[in-house]
């Protein structure tokens, strides 16, 4: 193939390529690196309850990515509530 065919055929390709009736039918296979990764965790161990993020999503600093499982910690802090609250009734019947 010489160099004006090669010519021809790049600039033929960018004139469809660029034209709106095929734009839209043209689909080319290509591979989307990301600018930034990075590795989070979290200060606990848990279990994942649900992610609020898809791939793709941009993020800011502060944004809630996914969330723990905490029943058991929720739990922990109703038992402790109430033992306060109780605490409380005493000290103000004595």
């Amino acid at each position: 193939m010489s160099r004006w065919s090669i010519y021809c055929f790049v600039t033929i390709t960018m004139l469809v390529s660029l034209s709106p009736r095929f734009s839209a039918a043209k689909e080319l296979p290509c591979l989307v690196v990301p600018q930034v990764t990075l590795t989070i965790g979290t200060p606990v161990v848990g279990v994942l309850n649900s992610v609020a993020v898809n791939q793709g999503d941009v993020v800011r600093e502060g944004d809630i990515l996914a969330t723990l499982e905490s029943s058991l910690e929720q739990a922990e802090v109703a038992l402790a509530k109430a033992k306060a609250e109780m605490d409380a009734a005493e000290k103000s019947t004595q």
